[in-house]
């Protein structure tokens, strides 16, 4: 169990070897992404999809906490999830291994009608409340014109609807960076006052 394991482990690391190490492991992903070939498809692009953290614009002790956090059970079943979303179609729904049935299901199984799953890609009109996205730069985890996409055009439209991109991030560090509390955070408040 990773959630009684890594603890006991990661108390014996210091915060700068952790974030240290996250530094080497999100700067190579992200050179590697830089260095991909122009002529190659989009979705060979494997250091784009996973350039989720711009470790150059986080604070090394949220990189630490961020590192001891994420490793937790309770995430690693949230990045199970996003990959079977990515796998299917950007079909979110919920988790593959919900209900007594699934229990012991080692492999999602592809979309199909009366799978019993509930697909929210096809409720999103249900959503009638003005909503507000904030996007990185990167495309890595999350593409911005595919996520507004998603949400906007098939939410029930609001005239404060609305969302951004923020400037030389990944999708981690547009809340947790160093920009979050000058760009983010702001951008934030000022739609909700705007309501």
């Amino acid at each position: 169990d990773l959630d009684a394991v890594l603890p006991v482990v990661l108390s014996l690391v210091p915060p700068i070897v952790v974030a240290g190490a996250t530094d080497i492991i999100f700067k190579t992903i992200s050179n590697m992404a830089d260095a991909f070939p122009v002529l190659l498809p989009g979705w060979m692009d494997l250091f784009g999809a996973i350039e989720i953290w711009n470790t150059a614009n986080t604070n090394g002790y949220v990189e630490d906490f961020m590192v001891r956090i994420g490793l937790s059970g309770f995430y690693i079943g949230n990045i199970a999830q996003f990959a079977d979303w990515g796998l299917n179609d950007f079909q979110l729904r919920e988790h593959w291994q919900n209900g007594y049935e699934n229990r012991n299901r080692l492999i999602a199984v592809d979309r199909e009608a009366g799978d019993g799953y509930y697909y929210y890609n096809d409720h999103m009109d249900r959503i009638t409340v003005p909503a507000f996205a904030v996007f990185s730069e990167s495309n890595g985890g999350v593409n911005p014109e595919r996520m507004s996409n998603l949400l906007f055009a098939g939410k029930t439209q609001h005239p404060n609807d609305q969302w951004m991109v923020v400037p030389g991030t990944s999708h981690l560090d547009v809340l947790v960076g160093n920009t979050a509390p000058t760009v983010s955070f702001p951008a934030i408040a000022d739609w909700l006052d705007s309501l």
